[in-house]
């Protein structure tokens, strides 16, 4: 009943809130700027929660760099990279990431399918290519 009725109270506040948060993710971004809004008349609060959610970007980044998305990533570079490479499918991405998976001790496979996914969810969309794949 008491959050209902400072939401009540505060709604107004929130909505025109201008607390902005720079150099976090979006998504932590996101979530500062939307618990910063709610205490907009405390300062020492909004400071807190900036400082409460440093170490949880920080993780998101570092999860973000290392997990799939990153790995991926990786190996689509790597291809880049390569002199003479005009193209490159899907399942030579899937190796090479299973390579660098491999090479930092991990046991995870990914498979083709699953690469294609990652590069559409970075914006990397793919097209077939005859009938040697994507």
């Amino acid at each position: 009943m008491r959050l209902l009725l400072y939401r009540i109270i505060r709604h107004d506040d929130v909505a025109v809130s201008e607390f902005r948060v720079a150099g976090f993710r979006p998504e932590t971004r996101a979530m500062a700027e939307v618990l910063g809004a709610v205490m907009v008349h405390d300062l020492e609060l909004q400071s807190g929660i900036i400082e409460l959610l440093k170490e949880r970007d920080e993780q998101s980044r570092v999860d973000r760099a290392s997990g799939q998305d990153g790995t991926v990533l990786k190996a689509v570079l790597w291809h880049c990279h390569q002199p003479d490479q005009q193209q490159v499918f899907a399942h030579e991405i899937a190796a090479t990431a299973n390579q660098i998976y491999s090479e930092e001790g991990e046991s995870l496979k990914i498979s083709s399918e699953t690469v294609g996914h990652v590069l559409k969810n970075l914006g990397l969309y793919t097209r077939r290519l005859g009938n040697a794949g994507r």
